[in-house]
């Protein structure tokens, strides 16, 4: 039987062995993990300098994404794309792209430099730092792209018919997505004169068409991204011929000579010619012709009769003509010495209206005339004045009258326009010597 004694100094004996292997073992770990040094144990990590933002820079444009990284130490910075894509490994470059770099104004910095930015590079890009975990700062890139006219898919040159629907389009792209506006210069103004017609949009529509809609049209896209850009659109009406008079007779003596004047407005300019007794008269010693071009399609044709005899009196018959039709007058020459008044020369135009097709109805209106309508994705608002009258609710689509600028060119020169509650009412207005006239009678038969 052992005594109590000698279980004490069994105990000991256990106690002293395991001091030793837990010696043993802690040296070894010791030495698999030697104490770190001083330095080490008080390093700060790394961390970002400059908060989170995003660039916004113009196409063409060189984009700066900055990082800026504090107590980098021995740790690594890269530039990856939206898609992961590794494009720099601290200054160098991974990517196959030239136009990407690594700039570094200061120490700390680690800026990612985007040269001759592409539309296509816009979207999210991140700097990283290679801790445990890893630290990220994503810097969002925002591409603005200046209004370009894509000429392609954009009208040029028109020619229509008196009476036909004139469709306009100024096919733009640009980001944000352009504005577009549309001016009109009549045809053989300076540059600088010219009105705004219609609304926003890319397309622009004009119904029932006339004559004096005709004019240089420009489109103007601006989305606030310099330069603005614009596209002239030269628009022709071509219409049948109608001519003036300015007298119906005259009246020569024997012996001298007169000229006769007939003004021709026709487009394109045909045959234009005086003739009497059904026979074209040519250009003689008896007879001069000579052609004026008095500018918007006008012409006048003068004839000049020498020597007049009496086989001279008569009817002459001013004709004009072209692919769209013809017209008609007729002056008569006689021998005043034989009257017993001179007929006084004066203005004999009749007021007349010019065919230009059925009217145009648009959202239950019924108004005459031209009608202008504007067509865009996403028009940003109206364009003209309170003269204007908008003949359509529909957001998308705005049709208006030839108003205000307009009116002078969308009526004819015996015409005009009134508005009155958006109605258009045409007034035909009477020649200067019939009023007078009327007006010396009735004073007469008041007084």
């Amino acid at each position: 039987m052992v005594s109590t004694s000698g279980m004490i100094i069994i105990v000991i004996k256990m106690l002293e062995i395991g001091v030793f292997f837990l010696g043993f073992l802690c040296s070894e770990c010791s030495a698999a993990q030697p104490i770190p040094d001083q330095k080490d144990i008080f390093a700060t990590e790394p961390s970002f300098d400059v908060p989170v933002v995003n660039i916004t820079v113009v196409e063409g444009k060189t984009a700066i994404l900055p990082c800026s990284v504090e107590h980098l130490g021995s740790h690594k910075v890269v530039w990856t794309d939206q898609w992961s894509t590794l494009l720099t490994f601290e200054i160098q470059r991974i990517i196959d792209d030239d136009r990407i770099s690594v700039e570094r104004p200061y120490t700390k910095d680690w800026n990612l430099l985007i040269h001759e930015v592409r539309y296509s590079d816009r979207g999210r890009y991140t700097c990283q730092i290679n801790t445990d975990p890893i630290k990220t700062k994503n810097v969002v890139l925002y591409v603005l792209v200046p209004p370009r006219i894509i000429d392609e898919a954009s009208t040029r040159d028109i020619v229509a018919r008196e009476g036909e629907t004139v469709t306009l389009v100024c096919n733009v792209t640009g980001v944000p997505t352009p504005t577009v506006h549309w001016y009109r210069r009549p045809l053989g103004q300076s540059l600088g004169v010219k009105e705004r017609v219609g609304m926003n949009g890319e397309i622009l529509i004009i119904y029932n068409v006339s004559r004096y809609c005709d004019g240089i049209y420009e489109c103007m896209a601006f989305n606030d991204v310099s330069p603005a850009v614009n596209r002239e659109i030269p628009v022709e009406v071509e219409f049948a011929p109608e001519i003036e008079l300015p007298n119906k007779r005259i009246g020569q003596e024997p012996g001298r000579e007169t000229m006769l004047e007939c003004i021709i407005t026709a487009f394109p300019q045909a045959l234009s010619v005086w003739k009497r007794h059904g026979k074209e008269i040519k250009d003689t010693h008896k007879h001069r012709l000579e052609v004026y071009n008095e500018g918007d399609h006008r012409i006048t044709l003068s004839l000049r009769i020498m020597d007049i005899t009496a086989a001279d009196y008569g009817n002459y018959t001013c004709y004009a003509s072209n692919k769209l039709g013809n017209d008609i007058e007729n002056m008569y020459m006689y021998d005043h010495k034989k009257t017993l008044r001179t007929t006084t020369p004066y203005p004999m135009t009749t007021p007349r209206r010019v065919t230009t097709g059925d009217y145009r109805y648009i959202s239950g209106h019924n108004n005459g005339g031209t009608v202008i309508e504007t067509q865009g994705p996403n028009p940003s608002g109206a364009a003209g004045n309170d003269k204007d009258t908008i003949l359509a609710d529909s957001p998308w689509s705005s049709g208006i009258t030839c108003t205000g600028s307009l009116i002078v060119i969308c009526e004819g020169p015996m015409q005009g326009r009134s508005m009155e509650n958006h109605a258009v009412k045409t007034i035909e207005y009477a020649s200067l010597p019939v009023l007078l006239c009327c007006a010396i009678i009735l004073n007469r038969l008041t007084s």
